[in-house]
């Protein structure tokens, strides 16, 4: 009894010591049963990136960022990273910082070379590119935008202050044009006023004879059906 107690025990740390490192492989972006591929790179700025941070090669996530530091002889931001070892990554393959600092998402794309190059040995370097700027970018555009937008609020301020002149002025086209109709529109009211009992018993009349036509049509069917037959025998 007492060897079986001491082999659940051992049995019990050992599961727990596997899902342990078993876990700590998920939450670092390990792969659970296959090594890893280490590899570094170097880059002007950090742009945000850090320890943790995800390793994507065509958009697919395949491994974490180990350590982000100053290197001491280069005095350059040296990224160390791992990827799944079943993912060779060959020569002539580039690495860059990609994502917004400000929103927390950053992450280092690896964009892989020519297939049939050689791979990059163990802990080589994969040659980091610039990332690009866009909120630098945007800033540097920032006054030519204004600029532009200025000159458009210009523009239609001015138009805008001719066409008010041409409303207001006496004798502008638009002025006398506005008022002809203006005054078409009154002298149309004036006459619909003016003639709506006569429209009103037009329309009566033409209810009417409508109303006789279809009631005369109903009550001579026959006659009418008689009369077509004679004419169409006689042409």
């Amino acid at each position: 009894m007492k060897y079986s107690n001491e082999i659940k025990v051992g049995a019990t740390i050992i599961v727990a010591t596997i899902i342990f490192i078993m876990g700590v492989r998920y939450f670092e972006d390990l792969p659970l049963f296959s090594g890893t591929y280490n590899l570094k790179s170097e880059f002007d700025q950090a742009g945000g990136l850090i320890a943790g941070n995800v390793v994507r090669i065509n958009g697919v996530v395949v491994g974490s960022v180990n350590a982000v530091y100053i290197h001491p002889e280069t005095q350059r931001v040296r990224v160390e990273f791992h990827v799944d070892k079943d993912i060779p990554v060959p020569e002539g393959s580039t690495s860059q910082v990609s994502g917004f600092d400000a929103l927390g998402v950053v992450r280092l794309d690896v964009h892989l070379g020519p297939n049939d190059s050689p791979r990059i040995p163990e802990g080589g370097t994969v040659p980091g590119v610039k990332s690009a700027d866009l909120l630098g970018d945007l800033a540097g555009k920032a006054p030519d935008m204004v600029d532009k937008v200025d000159a458009v609020l210009e523009t239609l301020n001015s138009v805008l202050g001719e066409t008010g002149q041409l409303i207001s002025s006496p004798d502008s086209d638009v002025r006398q044009t506005l008022v002809s109709v203006q005054s078409s529109a009154r002298v149309l009211d004036e006459f619909l006023t003016t003639e709506r009992s006569r429209l009103s018993q037009i329309l009566q009349n033409v209810e009417s004879f409508s109303s006789d036509m279809s009631r005369f049509s109903t009550e001579n069917s026959d006659s009418l059906s008689a009369l077509v037959g004679n004419l169409n025998r006689t042409m």
